[in-house]
């Protein structure tokens, strides 16, 4: 992925935007009640959190929701209101705030975090432990190889993930593409495919490419998501929701969704020429 800040947690935020309004329980239609999805990434020293109102038309008002995270011998608040598309890409249809919090310290793999704050409903808490990071194993860090005849790329990828990880993501980023006369140019990933994709297999999977025939690079990364995110993807859009609910890293009155935690791997960039 490139470097960018929040980068890997607006891929996650996005996916699960749609189960965080449908995950509320079909009794509590109170207007005010609160979807959560918040995401904590390895490496990087700013968290967001996405809060919508599932049970209002878009022309009502966002969301008032107060909270601070807490981390190893620290606590800071999510002080920051940003542009929604920080947190999410898709279309909502229902009033929504993306809130950031600056941390002091990069988050850290293998280590738990809480978070704690107030909706209009009533308070919240949550815990997560932010999973290790996946190994890809291959493609390798640097992979250069023939393009392919036909209209698609296949490419291989195997990986090892601990038990703490319940999701795993591969993302495709820094797409570029030779142009005539020489140089390149960059183009979307999503020329490429539907990215992220979630991969299946244990510890061996493949994703597919379309392409145009034309050379070019890019580069591929995994995010590994913990069990808290997996347990809510899975149960998102059950009505009811059979109990005992799995624990989604978040609960509260009037406050429903997930806290949890994830982490890239390395990066390989691959060129096609």
């Amino acid at each position: 992925m490139r470097a960018r800040a929040g980068g890997a947690a607006v891929i996650a935020l996005a996916l699960a935007v749609s189960p965080a309004c449908e995950i509320v329980r079909p009794l509590d239609l109170h207007p005010d009640v609160v979807a959560l999805a918040a995401l904590l990434v390895a490496g990087e020293r700013e968290a967001r959190m996405l809060a919508v109102h599932p049970h209002r038309t878009p022309d009502r008002t966002p969301p008032l929701v107060a909270a601070t995270l807490r981390g190893p011998g620290w606590e800071v608040g999510f002080r920051y209101a940003l542009k929604l598309e920080a947190c999410t890409l898709a279309d909502l249809g229902h009033p929504a705030t993306c809130l950031a919090a600056y941390l002091p310290e990069p988050v850290r793999p293998g280590r738990e975090y809480g978070i704690r704050g107030t909706a209009p409903l009533g308070p919240f808490t949550g815990e997560a432990t932010v999973p290790r990071a996946p190994l890809l194993l291959e493609p390798q860090a640097s992979v250069t190889t023939p393009l392919p005849q036909g209209p698609s790329i296949v490419v291989p990828m195997r990986f090892r993930t601990d038990s703490d990880i319940g999701t795993l993501l591969a993302e495709v980023t820094d797409v570029f593409v030779s142009v005539p006369g020489g140089g390149e140019e960059e183009i979307p990933a999503s020329h490429l495919g539907s990215f992220p994709q979630r991969l299946e297999g244990a510890e061996t999977d493949t994703i597919t490419l379309v392409h145009d025939g034309r050379p070019l690079r890019f580069a591929l990364q995994l995010l590994g998501i913990g069990r808290n995110y997996t347990n809510f993807l899975g149960k998102a859009g059950l009505d009811p929701v059979p109990r005992p609910w799995p624990s989604f890293g978040i609960e509260g009155e009037g406050a429903y969704g997930y806290f949890d935690g994830a982490t890239p791997s390395r990066i390989s960039r691959i060129v096609l020429r």
